[in-house]
């Protein structure tokens, strides 16, 4: 009998160790943090994104010009953080928690302040369909600096305004906080 709490805590241990790995305690270098709705903010540096398994090199224009970045796909990096990404429909489900994360957005910051938003389901394949990629190279060129660690970059988009430079900070936020399921 003394093995179940054991056994029920398991689960949260194995979570709680993918998630000091994951904020980069041994790693050097600019960190990007995820805050997450619901769970510890993760902190990520460089090695850490090129090691996710949805990293690989995309095309991209800015300013008309072509381009070539090495990143992941943005939904990929919230769901390694633990941000849920799962949209089910819920039919007859009550009007105040239904579709919850249709109402979820995502807010992203740079480290000279500027700060863009997203639905968070205008990144799922079923409902928005856009790609945005955190790019940690642009062109084959690592970015540092004010640039770096990361930069967000969304080919889709007609105007490059949500292409953020110096990406540090991605936050999951609920609007209508007093309504939460």
């Amino acid at each position: 009998m003394r093995l179940k709490p054991f056994l029920i805590a398991l689960p949260l241990l194995a979570t709680l160790l993918f998630l000091g790995a994951a904020r980069g305690a041994d790693d050097t270098g600019p960190t990007l943090t995820v805050v997450p709705l619901h769970g510890p903010t993760t902190q990520w540096t460089v090695p850490q994104l090129e090691a996710l398994p949805g990293a690989k090199e995309f095309p991209y224009t800015s300013h008309a010009q072509p381009h070539t970045g090495r990143g992941l796909p943005l939904l990929d990096l919230l769901q390694a953080a633990g941000v849920p990404t799962d949209f089910e429909m819920e039919e007859g489900a009550d009007p105040k928690a239904k579709n919850y994360l249709l109402r979820v957005v995502l807010v992203v910051q740079a480290n000279d302040g500027y700060t863009v938003s997203f639905s968070l389901a205008e990144l799922f394949p079923d409902v928005g369909h856009r790609t945005a990629w955190v790019a940690f190279d642009v062109d084959g060129k690592p970015l540092s600096g004010q640039a770096g660690p990361a930069r967000l970059i969304v080919p889709e988009d007609k105007l490059p305004a949500r292409s953020v430079r110096g990406v540090i900070r991605l936050s999951v936020v609920d609007p209508t906080p007093s309504t939460q399921p």
